[in-house]
């Protein structure tokens, strides 16, 4: 999660102009504690994340649905903003990823644009 964090700041200034927001949801603090409204404003705040919208999701609505077991964090969910239906689901984030836009969320922007 925190490699991510560090690296949303600079992926994500390329996805402004498409339109595209992200929601970083906070499930716990580093402590393993529930997340709470001060968890995400100091997440925020540790990573400069500007152009990135921070909350507390203490209960994990948005956990897979079906999910068994763990999921690994972070959890990136594509949703169509003018469908609400999930897209994508990618678990994880290595620091080697390249810092590209992601082709299906590019894919959404501009057919989103388009009408």
């Amino acid at each position: 999660c925190q490699a991510e964090a560090t690296d949303l700041p600079k992926l994500f200034s390329s996805y402004d102009s498409m339109g595209i927001k992200h929601i970083t949801l906070m499930v716990q603090d580093a402590s393993m504690a529930l997340a709470t409204l001060g968890t995400a404003t100091d997440w925020k705040k540790m990573y400069g994340l500007t152009d990135v919208y921070v909350a507390a999701d203490p209960s994990f609505s948005f956990q897979p649905s079906g999910a068994s077991g763990s999921v690994t964090l972070p959890l990136n969910i594509l949703i169509d903003p003018r469908t609400m239906k999930i897209l994508k689901v990618t678990q994880g984030y290595l620091a080697h990823y390249p810092l590209t836009p992601d082709a299906d969320a590019v894919a959404v922007a501009k057919k989103n644009a388009a009408h």
